[in-house]
């Protein structure tokens, strides 16, 4: 692995936890997006699980677990898959929608665990109603999160190839 990738992965987890423990708005954290992001530029699926679970592991370490532990790791495995497929079906131009497909899904993942492994709801559809419908503002952070990081991470390597790749005859590098 060259030094501009390892350096670029400890960057994403170094990024990823410091965004987790930070105080942050509720469910608003560049995790989907750097998720997405890595899936995208890595072909290799265990370099990403890699990050994925370095981050969450650390982070979660410091925060402390959690009862919806396995429905947020989960719908972050997903969004391995769905960052895969960005690159291998659809073209870049769709990254907002996809930021908000990755949301919704975190969403009703994770919703879906708080209802089944929680008290707080009757098991009822409509105690799951009420989890989703008390569950929407975290969802109004996490698409704004979501979006305004992926912007920013794919942002940031389209401008570095058309601004400083030529630059420094570097046509081939990415920074990852």
């Amino acid at each position: 692995m060259n030094t501009s990738r390892f350096l670029t992965i400890f960057g994403l987890i170094f990024f990823g936890i410091a965004t987790r423990l930070m105080p942050h708005p509720p469910c608003f954290t560049p995790l989907n997006a750097i998720i997405l992001f890595s899936a995208y530029h890595y072909q290799n699926r265990s370099l990403t699980l890699f990050l994925l679970f370095s981050t969450l592991l650390f982070s979660d370490l410091v925060i402390g677990f959690y009862s919806t532990l396995p429905f947020v790791y989960f719908s972050f495995c997903l969004m391995i898959f769905i960052g895969q497929k960005l690159k291998e079906k659809m073209p870049l131009r769709y990254l907002f929608f996809i930021s908000l497909l990755t949301s919704f899904l975190f969403f009703l993942i994770t919703n879906f665990g708080v209802w089944t492994g929680g008290s707080l709801y009757p098991k009822t559809l409509e105690g799951l109603i009420a989890c989703y419908l008390a569950g929407i503002p975290f969802l109004r952070n996490q698409i704004l999160g979501d979006v305004s990081y992926s912007f920013l991470l794919f942002g940031y390597v389209a401008y570095w190839k058309k601004n400083f790749s030529s630059q420094y005859a570097l046509r081939n590098f990415q920074p990852i």
